[in-house]
């Protein structure tokens, strides 16, 4: 409702205009209706004081609001849903261009194809959200990152501009950001400092125009998501641990809904390829494990794009999938000039969920998508070498693949 408000403010409508039209007009009522709310009752959506102090949260995502009003005149009242699938679709695209620059193609598309099935994401980006958009813009922030490592400080323009975009669109910001500043701190060159610094800069606008109420962003939070009785660091505090405890036994009801069985799978298979692949393709049992074990991951995931899983459990577990896969990024090659970045890159994201913990159907855990998605991506081009070590063994040796068309670092060389 926040976001529909603002849409109607950049088409022209007044702030206290918009926000009687969406929350008190046919929005609102149909909102309440369909979630069994009596008029007469007192709840957040027709307390002023609420909507007066909510509205701080949401005033600095500023881009898919624009988004929405630029195609009004076409969509109507539909607009924010229509910006969110599109972004959902761009998200598929942007994540695909992402793995290219270190992956083939073959590997890029059944990776991505696999996390736009995943069904948080499916999930959220269906509704009037700025959450697509989110992890689209991360993606293409990491893009622009890659191209200044691999191309040079001339790329900065289009990381800048993706930064920019993302201030203004999530608080996923953050996480670009404080990758960018760590590579700088840990490898001290001209093409780092320039990404951190210009990181840096392209995101204070948003910050200046905006402020980030972190304190109250917190607090509020850890208060359902109501006007918090008080907002001190003391009572955050006290409330950390609670929200911390619930959102880890989402986690854990998640995996057991996507099937323990299936979590080995993935775990173990993970594990195999990372740590002795040369060992698994010579041994065709072993082989034939990995080929069942990807068979199986194929299968529940065709099943989860289209509903939830009849096999193994319910649905694909998907924390493992998004918290393993960043993980991964810790084996990321040392002698890949982004390496730091990449890394880095996948700590914030963690960071980023502890500090602020909820128990949210998996929508903050959103923000792992890009980096999660090159983790096992990574595992996906080992798995693709056991069978290429059984078919080729004398053309597989460390330092003799091609690189990909994207002229960035051959992960096999490296």
């Amino acid at each position: 409702m926040f976001y529909e408000a603002r849409v109607l403010e950049l088409r022209g409508v007044s702030s206290s205009a918009a926000v009687d039209q969406v929350f008190f007009g046919k929005l609102g009522v149909e909102f309440r209706r369909s979630n069994a709310i009596a008029e007469s009752t007192r709840s957040p959506t027709n307390d002023r004081r609420w909507i007066s102090y909510s509205s701080q949260f949401y005033e600095r995502r500023q881009f898919v609001p624009a988004l929405a009003a630029a195609v009004y005149p076409a969509f109507g009242d539909r607009s924010l849903s229509v910006v969110s699938m599109l972004g959902y679709f761009v998200t598929g695209l942007l994540l695909y261009a992402l793995l290219r620059f270190r992956f083939g193609a073959a590997v890029s598309l059944a990776v991505a194809s696999l996390f736009v099935l995943l069904q948080p994401l499916r999930d959220w980006s269906l509704y009037p959200l700025t959450d697509s958009w989110g992890v689209a813009l991360t993606a293409a922030a990491m893009i622009a990152g890659l191209l200044v490592f691999d191309r040079g400080r001339r790329w900065l323009p289009v990381w800048i501009g993706s930064v920019a975009l993302l201030s203004v669109t999530r608080d996923a910001v953050v996480i670009v950001v404080a990758a960018a500043v760590i590579s700088a701190l840990l490898r001290r060159d001209r093409t780092s400092s320039a990404l951190a610094i210009s990181g840096v800069v392209s995101m204070l606008p948003a910050v200046i125009a905006f402020g980030v109420p972190i304190q109250r962003t917190l607090a509020y939070g850890f208060s359902g998501n109501k006007i918090p009785s008080e907002d001190g660091w003391g009572f955050i505090l006290r409330r950390f641990w609670p929200n911390l405890d619930a959102m880890i036994g989402e986690y854990w009801r998640t995996m057991a809904e996507g099937g323990i069985i299936m979590a080995a799978i993935l775990a173990a298979l993970a594990a195999a390829t990372l740590f002795k692949p040369a060992a698994i393709a010579q041994r065709s049992f072993l082989r034939t494990t990995v080929a069942a074990a990807l068979g199986s991951v194929a299968l529940v995931a065709a099943s989860t794009g289209i509903g939830d899983s009849p096999f193994l459990g319910q649905r694909l577990p998907v924390v493992l999938i998004l918290f393993g896969g960043a993980a991964l990024l810790a084996t990321w090659p040392r002698a890949d000039t982004a390496a730091i970045f990449l890394r880095a890159s996948a700590v914030a994201a963690v960071a980023y969920i502890a500090i602020f913990p909820q128990a949210r159907d998996l929508r903050n855990e959103l923000v792992l998508v890009p980096f999660a998605a090159l983790g096992v991506a990574l595992v996906a081009r080992r798995i693709a070498r056991i069978f290429a070590d059984v078919r080729h063994p004398a053309d597989t040796a460390v330092g003799t693949g091609k690189a990909v068309s994207t002229g960035s670092p051959d992960l096999e060389a490296l």
